[in-house]
């Protein structure tokens, strides 16, 4: 919904998917005392119904942007774009949020790196990460791997390696895994590439190293039966 319909919804939303032009009209959201899942998009502004792309604020935008969902005590799951989610500083109002334990990133414009993933942790209660076309690599995955997180999630994110795959071999919190096509290899606007590297049966007998692991999730991912036959007996 854009921010001109948000008036006619009623108080105890609990659930939002908002696109704004500029993200600053976030404000607007803090009377959903009720909500527990906020997923914000990149409304393209136009003039003359001519496409003038995306505003700079929302790759400089000011520091307490997040400081009307500090008071949304009951939110759980907030999704951002990806100009958002590498602005420094964004995430302190949410240090001491009471509920907020997942954090959805998407687009292709973003860099995992050690910073960002200092920002995440600074979310207490923070136990899953949700990453939709942001690229992967070992650094990325070695970064994550720092968190506590109970629950990764990677949808069309390429990039994923054998390196990649040792990383996520050190997250021994996680209690779910799921992969988007984890062979996902499409670059925005560039040229036609061949599918990426997969696991094969030995990368995938190595999830006994997660002791915590009980769900994976392979949807979209080409696998074969000896594939599946590494697979632990303790997934479900």
């Amino acid at each position: 919904r854009k921010l001109d319909e948000l008036a006619a919804l009623p108080a105890d939303t609990a659930n939002l998917r908002l696109t704004l032009v500029d993200p600053r009209d976030l404000a607007a959201i803090s009377r959903f005392e009720g909500l527990r899942a906020l997923h914000l998009g990149q409304e393209r502004s136009s003039l003359l119904g001519i496409s003038t792309g995306y505003h700079r604020c929302w790759t400089t935008p000011p520091e307490d942007l997040f400081e009307p969902l500090a008071k949304l005590t009951k939110l759980e799951v907030l999704g951002v774009p990806c100009p958002l989610a590498a602005a420094t500083g964004l995430l302190a109002p949410l240090a001491n949020h009471p509920a907020l334990q997942t954090i959805e990133v998407s687009g292709d414009g973003l860099a995992i790196d050690e910073r960002l993933v200092r920002c995440l942790a600074t979310v207490s209660r923070l136990k899953a990460v949700k990453l939709h076309l942001v690229p992967i690599d070992a650094a990325t995955l070695r970064a994550l791997a720092r968190l506590p997180l109970t629950s990764l999630e990677l949808k069309f994110c390429r990039g994923l390696d054998r390196d990649g795959w040792q990383a996520l071999m050190t997250m021994r919190t996680l209690q779910r895994l799921s992969f988007q096509d984890w062979s996902w290899n499409v670059v925005p606007e560039g040229e036609q590439r061949a599918p990426g590297w997969r696991p094969g049966p030995a990368e995938l007998e190595r999830l006994r190293e997660l002791p915590a692991l009980r769900t994976l999730e392979l949807n979209h991912c080409g696998i074969e039966t000896d594939q599946l036959d590494a697979l632990p007996d303790t997934l479900t």
